[in-house]
């Protein structure tokens, strides 16, 4: 809110009876001692702390500075801003969990702000621009440390001699908005004035934010309690969250870079808006925020809409123009339940805006402490969209166009967003000189552009419905834009023109005759083609017309007749395929039935069904026998005669609306219904289906549904009609992947109809397999269930692109099929298949796939519960209508009417839509997307909850294969199958919790061997085994010493008598404001340093407990320990888990690259990942991805910037070039969606695989998923696309077994014996360098660099001081002694070892090779001579005696966390004894330095030891 804005208010409150009051006055005051924090910065801390605002609430800005500028006077002018506001000198500290600002004086030497300057004028025009981008995106967003003033960070970028671009950045909790365009403003004064040579002003403002603060405190506490009082009756009850439907799955942690649209409302609409708000005595932001929740609640489908506004405090006149962060924000609720008009909507609005407004003074965090909303780390409570308006008066905007400082420099804004979105939608508007433009800021994770853009446009929409139609019902406010609502009214079919309602073209298609005749015209065509194999027979299309006219005669003579239904108690194979035939020819209906059901269920369906004969074989006749029908045999015997040309037709008079086909599925009351279909739809359905999909002749279809099963429809018409062969297996369900394949080559099978979950699992169980390049599979047909997007890319990977894959959707009342989705093969090239068609589509990243668009003859609407179709990109129940509706429920006519209601849209008579049940959206992409069933949606303790969200998350966990969620009660239940080992239910609810708000959690987690499925492969929850309730749970008492200490903790603060392991922190009463002293009480006993996130993702005790003995200080192992320290270690089949999977080969030759353009790096945030880094950076102009463990990009960039500090490799231009990869080692893919890692695959030309997880004690199993599994997937990666050279950091540790011992090792002498390796880590080490190896032997151009202990840097001592080295010579030092060893230490220094890889990964001629790194150092007593020279007295003691006295000392020497490992005695080394002759050779025609002799080294590492432990020089 404004000054001019918070003047309004005044008025219009006082018109209410609500006087604002703002005559005190703020005094200065003094700045002893910590200072408290104001309500708006104590909220801002806190989601600092909580993890939440780390790049959120970086204000960043992009400058353009065109013309002559004078870097010296922009930093002097920088400076001179932190001295005179108070707010950018700030720190904040925590006192007992509380959170605490202090000042720092103008002259203290730390609140300098450094100007680096980026110079990218020599960067090749092509790249220039996008690594501006990245360096804006790092600058702007990268966290900042407010534990250290200033928060304020600038830098400059050199684009050329003239052209300049300012990244300046402000933390928002010393600065709003209006803060910033002030020092915005007085930064180009301030430079102004010293170019100019005058002095700018510098005398700092007479009261400053501290004093607001102070003053916020003295309030009367009386008022404050009325306030809360009003925001907790306004929001209890409040939906926990706003349904938007979302083009991706909501990430874990969402800090993803915002999209931005823009936007201007034309000048009539702005005038209308203005009359309006005249009217209705109401003010521009009234009339916005209710256009904004129109469009939110017809969008999410909701009618209780809350959004946060932001509100300014600046009421006084002393705070107008102060630095500081004043903004509070309001969560404003609206209900538009009743039906109102949009007037009435307004009314609303206002009313809770005034009433919001009036209570502004209580921070969001307390309202969020007193409504208590669900909490989770992907969402924000209370509220996920913003509204923003900013006025006139907002302040100056020397952005808004090109601002003269001073001799011609030009300040424009440069264009550059490098936010992050704070909330899922934020839309900002500025009323600037009598004009409305804004824009819509957009979580890129979760919307795409072209939904943002739709969204502006149905605000737009809303807008002016509000302004020009006033009395309209909100139902029937239509927010289409012309082009959606003839698409929409004409049921995503395509038209020409605009349509409207009562058009009937789309969806109705001429249907050329029935299938029988179809089919019989196809065997007139080519008798002799195959047409059916299965049971051993191959049918043609001749010989199968005559045994259907045989049959259908012998059907007409027992009495089948029009619209007659005949059970068919057949199983899928050529019987059955001539039965139903036979049964459609003769006039009847087939009803097909499963002749392994319970005599009784069969004779149930043939009676509901009125059915008096059934056509079976002499197995379903003695199952079967004593059912009161007319049995006819399929394949009686007396019937071999071949009719002669005048009696070889069955003359019959038919209907295109006589039945066709009769077929039951399961009914919600237990009874089963009888859907009717037509001939006019089994036409269109076959039709579509063979156009569709290009069925021809010369094509084997595999048919895997049970005729039982409406999806045979989709497989038998379509390919008979064609002149395709239908492919029938005896026992589809049972096939395996690599059988699916076999029988694919043995039979030709060009297409595969299938379950969705049959076909996922035979991707399953294809994964790291590459299919043959004969694989006759051209199409890939999956329906029934959602389908993973992430199969799907798997899937095109395993086919290498070949096979074009079809997602079919529709109810058996919609007949099979109403809607595909197609992904083209991964080229984009036309498979054998016909053109890619309209519905053809990208699979989305994340998530499942689209249902994609109608078949020609359906027409699919998204309507909400008025029957009028929702908003394009909003959910609504889908509903289909045209050529493919069924007649309806066999006998059933009130369930008839309640699911086939009247079409609004179509002029026909009679016409029809389907109710389908399911919801649904319509993407950006005009693609229909599945949401989940109406029914299955949940109300549980007052929340909406859609199982399919739960379930998406659950199955993205890798040791999930599947899972289905259900109610039990008032409390979930999950149900998963486990991919190998089950994981724990407590692993599965901290995944669920990472990603989804507590109430989403379900209470229960069961294993099952597999789900329980119908006949027809879908989820059967009736099945599903009872769980153990909970409801009841009795108290469990903490167990542990730890469970027992956080328990008290808790009783304390939470005023409990008593904790128990099952309870959580907030359900006992925990709020955010307590979690920060609860945590820092809990980190001060345990010693700990865990984040307050922490308290979040695990809030039960149990789960806390273990988070917390997880951060108990460990013993870190990152340096190779003596091999005599440690025992041998019995582990697993080394040999067998050296295999590469098939797909870890080049398809490709490898073609050298010289100059290469993209590198990726793993380990990049390692000892010797940091001179790799820096090497690649320094020596080459690649960009370099590198793939790190962390929550966003910024958080991965901020730990790649911190580890090249630490040994003084950062340089201020390195975020230009460095992409961080966000992922992890130890996941399938490095963690990456399969897009993503494709794309990654492209991009780079060269790996530098560093990563894995360092340790010497843990066992293998424990090292495997990132040292073994993560070798795997870099080769995989390396193998994708052109194949990529692989530089792979090994170790010499590879050969410290006894086939080694006391032996030559040369680079020539591969490490190819296991046996006898010591511990876990060289076991994962062997193993992955095994694999490396093999994947050289398959064509890939692998490198395997073994480098034995890498040391300090060379130059300037510069170390891992945690290392098991450092810890070693720090000891000596504490202890003052050194044993008596007469083996030599090996030193490699760090900068030797990363320049030698470095440089022989850039020589094509040194490719492909083993290269040793191995330098031998200093005896023991020579390094206890160093010692001695460098002033640390030491002493020579038998090992013995060192050992106990090391021993003695325990924790208090550095040495500490290792003593577990020092073997007992000295026994002799047997180390090979490595010969790098051919190495060194390598890196002297390389250039590589050589390093000083070891004695200089090892006084440069003890000197840089003595500074601290960390060496703070660089070279």
């Amino acid at each position: 809110m404004t000054a001019s804005a918070d003047q309004l208010l005044a008025v219009l409150l006082a018109r209410r009876g609500i006087e604002v009051t703002g005559t005190q006055t703020i005094r200065p005051g003094d700045r002893a001692g910590d200072l408290p924090l104001s309500p708006a910065q104590q909220r801002i801390w806190f989601l600092d702390r909580l993890g939440v605002g780390d790049s959120a609430y970086v204000m960043g800005s992009a400058h353009r500075l065109t013309g002559a500028l004078d870097a010296t006077a922009l930093a002097a002018a920088l400076r001179l801003l932190v001295r005179r506001h108070e707010p950018l000198r700030t720190s904040f500290a925590e006192r007992a969990g509380h959170p605490v600002q202090v000042i720092l004086p103008a002259d203290d030497p730390r609140t300098a702000v450094p100007l680096p300057l980026v110079d990218l004028a020599e960067t090749p025009a092509a790249t220039r621009q996008t690594r501006l981008d990245r360096l804006a995106r790092y600058e702007l967003t990268r966290p900042f440390d407010l534990g250290r003033a200033p928060l304020v960070r600038a830098t400059l970028v050199r684009l050329a001699a003239a052209d300049h671009v300012l990244l300046l950045a402000f933390h928002h909790v010393v600065c709003d908005d209006v803060s910033a365009r002030l020092l915005l403003a007085e930064l180009i004064s301030g430079y102004a004035a010293l170019v100019a040579g005058r002095q700018p002003a510098s005398e700092a403002p007479p009261v400053q934010y501290a004093d607001y603060v102070r003053w916020l405190g003295e309030r009367d506490p009386a008022a404050l309690a009325a306030q809360e009082a009003y925001w907790r009756d306004h929001l209890t009850g409040a939906p926990g969250q706003l349904d938007l439907p979302t083009d991706r799955p909501r990430p874990a942690r969402p800090r993803s870079p915002a999209g931005t649209r823009p936007f201007r409302l034309p000048g009539r609409l702005t005038s209308a808006i203005e009359e309006l708000r005249r009217r209705e005595d109401c003010t521009t932001f009234t009339v916005l925020l209710a256009a904004f929740t129109i469009l939110l609640a017809r969008h999410s489908g909701q009618e209780d809409v809350v959004v946060g506004v932001p509100a300014s405090n600046r009421s006084l006149p002393e705070l107008e123009s102060m630095v500081g962060m004043f903004v509070n924000t309001l969560a404003l609720r609206t209900d538009l339940s009743g039906d109102p008009s949009l007037r009435d909507v307004l009314r609303r609005v206002r009313q809770t805006s005034l009433g919001g407004l009036g209570h502004r003074d209580v921070p969001l965090e307390r309202v969020t402490e007193l409504v208590r909303p669900a909490r989770g780390a992907s969402r924000q409570p209370l509220f996920q969209v913003m509204f923003v308006l900013n006025g006139t008066d907002s302040g100056p905007d020397p952005t808004a166009g090109p601002v003269d400082a001073t001799g011609g420099l030009a300040v424009t804004a440069a264009g550059l967003d490098g936010g992050t979105a704070r909330f899922d939608l934020t839309l900002v508007v500025v009323e600037r000189a009598g004009q409305l433009a804004g824009q819509l800021d957009y979580d890129a994770e979760l919307f795409d552009p072209a939904t943002a853009a739709r969204l502006v446009a149905h605000l737009e929409l809303a807008v002016a419905a509000l302004a020009y139609t006033p009395e309209l019902p909100l139902r029937d406010l239509a927010l289409h834009i012309p082009a959606d609502r003839a698409r929409l009214h004409a049921g995503l079919r395509p038209v020409t023109g605009v349509a409207s309602a009562g058009v009937d073209a789309p969806g109705h298609v001429d249907a050329p005759g029935y299938v029988d005749d179809l089919v019989a015209a196809q065997a007139a065509r080519t008798p002799r083609a195959p047409a059916v194999l299965g049971d051993g027979q191959v049918l043609t299309y001749g010989e199968l017309d005559r045994r259907v006219d045989r049959l259908a005669r012998r059907l007409r003579t027992a009495g089948v007749g029009r619209e007659a239904p005949v059970g068919m108690a057949l199983r899928a194979g050529p019987d059955g395929i001539v039965a139903l035939l036979a049964v459609i020819r003769a006039g009847g209906a087939y009803l097909p039935l499963d002749p392994g059901h319970p005599v009784d269920r069969v004779g149930a369906l043939l009676a509901d069904a009125g059915a008096t004969i059934l056509v079976t074989d002499a197995t379903g006749r003695d199952l079967l026998a004593g059912l009161p029908v007319t049995v006819v045999d399929v394949a009686d015997p007396a019937d071999t005669a071949v009719p002669t040309p005048a009696d070889a037709t069955v003359s019959r008079a038919r209907r295109p609306d006589q039945l066709a086909y009769v077929v039951y599925t399961s009914g919600s009351t237990g009874r089963p219904k009888g859907v009717m279909v037509t001939h006019r739809t089994l036409t269109a359905l076959a039709t579509s289906f063979r156009d569709r999909h290009g069925f021809g002749p010369g094509q084997r279809i595999l048919m895997i549904p049970p005729l039982t099963f409406d999806a045979s429809v989709g497989d038998v018409f379509p390919a008979l009609i064609s002149g395709a062969a239908l492919v029938v297996h005896p026992d589809p369900a049972a096939l395996t992947g690599p059988a699916l394949v076999d029988l694919c080559r043995v039979e030709g099978i060009t297409a595969v109809d299938a379950p969705a979950a049959l076909w996922q699992r035979w991707v399953d169980d294809l994964d790291g397999h590459r299919l043959p390049a004969d694989l006759p599979l051209t199409v890939m047909m999956v329906g029934g269930e959602r389908v993973s997007a992430d199969k799907l890319a798997a899937w095109h990977r395993l086919t290498g692109g070949r096979t074009a894959f079809y997602n079919h959707y529709g109810p058996t009342e919609a007949t099979v099929c109403a809607t595909v989705f197609r992904s083209a093969p991964a080229d984009g090239a036309e498979s054998a298949t016909g053109a890619a068609g309209p519905d053809s589509g990208d699979a989305p990243t994340g998530g499942h796939l689209p249902i994609g668009r109608p078949l020609p003859h359906v027409r699919a609407y998204v309507l909400d519960r008025w029957m009028r179709p929702v908003p394009y990109g909003a959910a609504g129940e889908l509903h289909l209508g045209g050529d493919c509706l069924a007649r309806g429920y066999i006998g059933r006519p009130d369930l008839t009417a309640a699911a086939f209601v009247p079409d609004p849209f179509s002029a026909a008579p009679g016409a029809r839509l389907y109710r389908t049940g399911d919801l649904a959206r319509v993407g950006p992409d005009g693609q229909l997307e599945f949401l989940g069933r109406v029914d299955r949606q949940l109300k549980i303790r007052g929340h909406r909850i859609e199982p399919a969200e739960i379930e998406a998350v659950l199955d993205e966990h890798p040791g999930v294969a599947r899972s289905v969620v259900v109610a039990r009660g008032q409390r979930l239940a999950a149900f998963v199958v486990p991919r190998q080992v089950a994981p724990s239910a407590d692993e599965l609810r901290a995944h669920l919790r990472s990603r989804l708000p507590e109430y989403l959690v379900p209470a229960t987690v069961v294993a099952l061997a597999e789900l329980p499925l119908t006949a027809h492969g879908k989820v059967d929850p009736d099945r599903l085994p009872a769980d153990t309730p909970d409801e009841q749970r009795p108290f469990t008492a903490p167990a542990t010493a730890t469970e027992v200490a956080v328990a008290r903790i808790w009783s304390r603060a939470l005023d409990r008598e008593r904790v128990g392991v099952d309870d959580g922190f907030f359900d006992l009463g925990g709020h955010s404001l307590l979690a920060a002293p609860v945590l820092s009480e809990v980190n001060r006993h345990f010693g700990t340093r865990l984040p307050l996130r922490s308290l979040f993702d695990a809030p039960a005790l149990a789960a806390f407990a273990a988070l917390v003995d997880a951060a108990l200080p460990d013993a870190p192992a990152p340096d190779p320990v003596p091999a005599a320290a440690i025992g041998a270690h019995r582990g697993p089949d080394l040999r067998a888990e050296a295999v590469p999977p098939d797909d870890v080969a080049p398809l490709g030759t490898y073609v050298p690259v010289a100059d290469p353009a993209g590198v990726l790096l793993t380990g990049a945030t390692g000892f010797l990942g940091a001179y790799l880094l820096d090497d690649a950076l320094r020596h080459t102009t690649a960009d370099v991805y590198c793939l790190v463990r962390a929550g966003s990009e910024g958080a991965a960039t901020a730990r790649i910037e911190e580890n090249l500090r630490r040994y003084g490799r950062w340089r201020p231009g390195y975020p230009a070039r460095i992409v961080p990869v966000v992922g992890d080692l130890a996941e399938p893919r490095l963690g990456l969606g399969q897009r993503a890692f494709d794309a990654l695959a492209d991009r780079v030309d060269v790996v530098l695989h560093n990563g894995g997880s360092v340790h010497f004690v843990q066992p293998y199993e424990r090292l495997r998923p990132a040292n073994v599994s993560g070798t795997v997937e870099v080769l995989r990666l390396a193998s994708r696309g052109r194949p990529k050279a692989v530089h792979h950091v090994s170790t010499l540790g590879v050969y410290l077994c006894p086939a080694y011992a006391s032996r030559t090792v040369t680079e020539a002498l591969p490490p190819d014996e296991p046996q006898g390796l010591h511990g876990g880590y060289n076991e994962s080490k062997w193993v992955a360098d095994r694999l490396v190896r093999t994947a050289r032997e398959r064509g890939l151009p692998v490198s395997v660099h073994r480098p034995a202990r890498v040391t300090g840097d060379s130059r300037t001592g510069t170390g891992n001081a945690d290392d098991y080295f450092s810890r070693l010579l720090r000891t000596f030092a504490e202890t003052g002694a050194v044993p008596a060893l007469d083996h030599v230490e090996d030193m490699a220094p760090v900068d030797v070892v990363a320049a030698a890889i470095g440089r022989l990964s850039r020589r094509p001629d040194a490719l492909a090779a083993d290269r040793h790194y191995f330098r031998p150092g200093l005896s023991y007593p020579q390094m206890a001579e160093v010692l001695g020279g460098l002033g640390i007295p030491v002493r020579l003691l038998p090992y013995r005696d060192w050992r106990a006295g090391v021993l003695r000392a325990g924790p208090s020497v550095a040495l500490g966390p290792f003593v577990p490992t020092l073997a007992e005695e000295d026994g002799p080394r047997e180390h090979p004894y490595f010969d790098c002759v051919h190495t060194e050779r390598a890196t002297d025609a390389a250039g590589v330095p050589t390093p000083p002799p070891a004695a200089t080294l090892l006084r440069r590492y003890l000197s840089a030891l003595r500074l601290g432990g960390e060496a703070t020089g660089s070279a």
